[in-house]
């Protein structure tokens, strides 16, 4: 993960469950960075910022863009 000294929001300690549903993150989510901020968000309320809101990360305010996704593929083992 490189991101600029600026644009790094949140540290990089785990967390357990996403800021905006209090839901815990599942493993797919725990590997799902949707903004350079590093904000991190279940999928479920990113869908729903996407389709539903405006878009905009509830951090930085940047619109989400899908190629600024960072996404881990999980190997069976996980």
């Amino acid at each position: 993960m490189s991101r600029t000294t600026q644009d790094q929001f949140i540290d990089d300690d785990e967390e357990e469950t996403c800021p905006l549903c209090v839901e815990e993150f599942d493993l797919s989510d725990k590997n799902f960075r949707p903004c350079p901020c590093g904000y991190q968000i279940c999928q479920f309320c990113y869908n729903n910022i996407k389709t539903t809101m405006n878009g905009l990360c509830p951090a930085c305010r940047r619109p989400y863009d899908d190629k600024n996704i960072e996404w881990k593929v999980i190997s069976p083992e996980e």
